[in-house]
Order: C-alpha cells, then sequence, then structure tokens
C-alpha cells in the first residue's frame, strides 16, 4: 500500500513538472497510454532515464554507507563558515588532490593536531617550524604542508572577515589566488565550505560527457531541479558513486540514446527508483537530524 501511494504521489509530481520544475529546455510531457502506464516525451534528452540512473546510483551510494556523507554535504552553510573551518577544509582539499580520500583520511589525525586544529591562523603562524615539522611528519609532502602554510599566514594577514566576505559573494576564483588552488581544487573546497557547486573532476566529466551534456554544472542543476537537491548534493552522489563502480560510465551511457520516447509502468523500476528519489531531501534531513542529535562531528 505504501509503494503505490508514493507511486501515485511520483505521477502526480510528473504531470505538474512540466509546469513548474523543469527548466524549460527539458520539459515533458506526460500522458497516459491505457492499462496504468505513461509515456514520457522529452524535447531534447532521454531526462527521465538520467532521473533513473542517479537514483539507482543514489540508492548504490546509501547502501554502500555514505548517507551520512550526503548528509554533511546538504548541512554546509557558507555562511556559516569560520576561520577555523575554512583552513581545516583547505587543508583536506590540498591533501586529497591526487591521493585517495580514504588515505588523506587516515592521514588527517595529524595534520590536524601538526596545526592545533586550525583553531588560529596566527598561533600557526607565529609557530610555523614547529607546525611544519610536525605535518610533514604526519604527511610528508613538502609543498602540500607549505601551500597550508602559506594560506594559514595570508588568513592572519588579510583577516578572515575579508576572506569571507569575498566567499559569500560566490567568488570561485577567488580562491585559486590561493596556493594549490586550480580550476578542478577551487571548486572542491568551494563546495566543501557550503557554496552550491560542481566540481569539474575527471568522474564528473566523464559523466557528463556519456550523457551528452556540454558541463557538469548542468546535468547536476538539471537532475538538482527535478528531485529537489543542491547541487552540490547530486555532484557529490556522482563522484561517489564513480569511486564506488567501476562501470558507472555504462550505467549513465544509456541516457545519450536517440530514442524520444519510452513508457514505464507503475511497478517498473524506473518508478521505484523515482518514488525513492523524490524521498531523498527527507530521509536526508532525518539521518543529518540524527547524527546532530548524537553529536556527531564532520
Amino acid at each position: 500500500m505504501l509503494a503505490t501511494s508514493r507511486i501515485r504521489l511520483v505521477l502526480g509530481l510528473l504531470r505538474w513538472a512540466p509546469a513548474a520544475i523543469l527548466p524549460p529546455h527539458l520539459r515533458i510531457a506526460v500522458r497516459e497510454v491505457g492499462g496504468g502506464n505513461m509515456e514520457f516525451q522529452s524535447n531534447q534528452r532521454q531526462f527521465w532515464r538520467l532521473v533513473d540512473a542517479y537514483g539507482a546510483a543514489r540508492q548504490h551510494v546509501i547502501a554502500a554507507g555514505y548517507l551520512a556523507e550526503i548528509a554533511w554535504q546538504q548541512s554546509r552553510d557558507i555562511e556559516a563558515v569560520t576561520e577555523t573551518e575554512f583552513l581545516t577544509q583547505f587543508a583536506w582539499v590540498v591533501l586529497a588532490a591526487g591521493f585517495r580520500d580514504a588515505v588523506v583520511r587516515q592521514k588527517f589525525p595529524g595534520i590536524l593536531s601538526a596545526f592545533k586544529d586550525f583553531s588560529s591562523a596566527r598561533a600557526i603562524m607565529h609557530q610555523e617550524l614547529e607546525c611544519r615539522k610536525a605535518a610533514l611528519a604526519a604527511f610528508g609532502n613538502r609543498r602540500k604542508i607549505d601551500s597550508i602554510l602559506v594560506a594559514a599566514q595570508r588568513v592572519a594577514k588579510d583577516g578572515f572577515d575579508v576572506i569571507k566576505a569575498r566567499l559569500t559573494n560566490g567568488d570561485v576564483p577567488y580562491l585559486q589566488t590561493f596556493p594549490f588552488m586550480g580550476p578542478a581544487t577551487s571548486y572542491h573546497l568551494a563546495k566543501n565550505l557550503g557554496m552550491d557547486v560542481v566540481k569539474p573532476d575527471r568522474h564528473l566529466l566523464r559523466i557528463t560527457h556519456a550523457t551528452g551534456y556540454d558541463s557538469p554544472e548542468r546535468m547536476c542543476r538539471d537532475i538538482g531541479t527535478f528531485v529537489g537537491e543542491r547541487l552540490s548534493v547530486v555532484d557529490l552522489v556522482l563522484w561517489r558513486y564513480a569511486t564506488l563502480n567501476p562501470t558507472y560510465l555504462e550505467d549513465f551511457g544509456i541516457v545519450a540514446t536517440n530514442s524520444r520516447t519510452t513508457r514505464l509502468s507503475p511497478p517498473s523500476r524506473g518508478f521505484a527508483l523515482s518514488a525513492r528519489i523524490w524521498n531523498c531531501p527527507r530521509i536526508v534531513h532525518e539521518e543529518l537530524t540524527h547524527l546532530r542529535n548524537r553529536g556527531t562531528q564532520y
């Protein structure tokens, strides 16, 4: 009964979607064709297949134990970022460039200890030699450790209020004036700090090409508009799925087929996934509330 109610909810939302949810270039005409079946006609792409593939990817990521990671990304707020949070995320992104996140996660406690939990940029600047020595013992990459030190010095000299003002205005290119921040890493940092942006890394670029889109940002925006999630969350789901599933491109390659019409019946895989997609924001909210009540720190 519950599954049937969710299917009916999705059908109702899809009838309403063309007028209110979808951007003009992805309007979808929905009509009944008999026997409880529905026909979807997209004026550009098989958008329904993309949503279906995203739903499958999201369920896979959640089943693999990464719901808390999705909830964390959903909770990011650039307005609430502090100096400590900025330096912590800067260090994480710098160290993660070219490394698996599991490796960085293992070594990061030593980095936090070396830099006094990033509690003060001025304190780091005044104890630079001590911090550098301890940091290199935890993560032996001089260029990366020195980049973190330079960033701390800049925060201390310029003042974090100046930096935060640029960030709250959405100035992602400004981050590229910091050491080790390039086109991809700057968006990674912006996303971790709470900006609703997409990091154009190799996995997202490959999925973008496989689905026939011209940019990761547009692809994530179309998905996010339909399912009611932030760009940064869609980005995270797709990226994490790619790291978990070596055949991820095959799953998204079907989106770029030439067929312009697809038929689905309520019991089909597509509708089952879609019912779960529409519940994603609620599931994330419940998980985030649960973690906060437990006092979980990210």
